[in-house]
């Protein structure tokens, strides 16, 4: 349910459940335009994660990178496939180092070179970690 209130010129929108894949706008005059596509993930039982993690650390030591942020991704890259290779591994542990090297990265002045290279690795660790890790799709430029 979507409800809007407010009075003239003040609006609000409360939305009550999932409101994944809808645009909400509350101007009167205004135009939205929206371009989505939809990405298929492989099965996560396909994945190999430490390949992915690897493919990762090996495309972002790439960057011209100052040499502390550059330790920040190689400590977070460390903890994830350290945690990757354990024998029943946690996901959230390596989704969240990954998340952490993703968001150190994308500060990096170069990092919009490397992004096509990272999308079907962080795509595919995505798929391994499950759908509360989708989020870091955006972090590439897929999802929301």
């Amino acid at each position: 349910m979507v409800s809007t209130s407010g009075a003239p010129g003040e609006r609000a929108v409360h939305v009550e459940g999932n409101s994944s894949e809808n645009v909400i706008v509350t101007g009167d005059y205004d135009t939205v335009t929206v371009a989505t596509h939809k990405i298929t993930l492989p099965a996560a039982g396909s994945v190999d994660i430490a390949r992915e993690l690897q493919a990762v650390r090996q495309t972002l030591e790439a960057l011209d990178l100052e040499p502390r942020v550059r330790q920040r991704i190689s400590n977070a890259l460390n903890e994830a496939e350290d945690e990757g290779n354990a024998a029943n591994p946690d996901r959230d542990v390596v989704g969240a180092a990954l998340e952490r090297v993703l968001d150190t990265a994308k500060k990096a002045d170069k990092f919009a070179e490397v992004v096509s290279t990272l999308k079907p690795h962080v795509t595919n660790a995505a798929a391994w970690l499950g759908k509360n890790w989708y989020k870091l799709l955006a972090a590439v430029g897929l999802g929301a």
